[in-house]
């Protein structure tokens, strides 16, 4: 018998295919600030996408579900009420403590998630980051459009419990114009989304130091009570005053409250702290983009 030599099947070569390189773009890679803009244009249908699909998620799973986006602001205005004007009596000699605190506590509530919303958001979204190559600026600013929308039910009900808290006064047309200041307020939040964005990315401990921060500015931008009746330096009243988030909530009691149009300088100054943050905030965002790709 003739001995049969196991022979191995011959496997086929493997195909070699050649690729240009020349339309491929790295995920770590800066384009120049006209491209990133024209970039972050054309991808307004995924911002708008992004935010709708993440619109009013907060309470899900719950009971009540959207119904938190009132209820919280509500129960936090019925606690500091309770602290501050019948525990502490700060309500003594004002004439509407309750809209006054209604007003300062629901508006600060947007500074302070505008301030923790940009807190590890590209580390939230590392997965999406690290596979497609897009602005990494949609993010944020889609961030920053969710929490516009969100905001929409607790500013109406900032504007009518106000307005109820002062039946004895006719309301005034002026209230109307929360509409723009709050528009505003949206672009300064998103300005600051996308330099806390940053700042976390690669400092992730920032995010406790941006807590930190927030404190601060809740006691010492008038939440609950006017500066001049506590601070009586000048100096210092004049540095709290020129806080952009004292100055949000002190043109919104006027249009609401005292049924005042706040002065000319007033609305330019909000006008510069609002797309200036927005503006630098974009620009400081954009300096580390191809970063954030190798961010783990």
């Amino acid at each position: 018998m003739e001995n049969k030599v196991d022979q191995k099947p011959v496997e086929p070569k493997p195909e070699i295919l050649l690729v240009s390189a020349s339309s491929l773009s790295t995920l770590q890679a800066r384009p120049s600030l006209k491209d990133y803009i024209r970039s972050l244009w054309h991808n307004r249908f995924y911002i708008a996408r992004d935010a709708r699909a993440r619109v009013f998620s907060t309470g899900r799973g719950m009971f009540l579900g959207a119904a938190w986006i009132v209820l919280n602001p509500a129960i936090q205005v019925a606690l500091y009420a309770f602290v501050f004007g019948f525990i502490l009596k700060v309500d003594r000699g004002m004439e509407n403590f309750i809209g006054f605190l209604i007003i300062g506590v629901i508006f600060f509530g947007f500074i302070s998630s505008g301030l923790s919303g940009g807190v590890r958001i590209i580390q939230a979204n590392r997965g999406l980051l690290k596979s497609f190559n897009f602005p990494k600026a949609t993010v944020a600013i889609a961030k920053g459009l969710r929490s516009a929308v969100d905001n929409i039910p607790a500013v109406c009900l900032a504007v009518f419990a106000a307005l109820i808290s002062q039946y004895w006064i006719t309301p005034s047309w002026t209230a109307i114009l929360v509409i723009p200041l709050y528009i505003l307020m949206q672009f300064f939040l998103t300005g600051i989304i996308l330099i806390v964005g940053r700042l976390t990315a690669f400092i992730p401990d920032l995010g406790s130091l941006v807590n930190v921060v927030t404190r601060i500015l809740f006691f010492t931008s008038g939440v609950f009570w006017p500066i001049d009746r506590f601070i009586h330096d000048p100096q210092i009243a004049s540095i709290v005053m020129n806080n952009p988030c004292y100055q949000f909530l002190d043109v919104a009691r006027s249009l609401v409250l005292e049924g005042e149009i706040p002065g000319i300088r007033t609305w330019i100054a909000l006008a510069l702290w609002s797309f200036g943050a927005f503006i630098l905030g974009l620009i400081y965002f954009w300096r580390a983009e191809h970063r954030y790709a190798a961010i783990k």
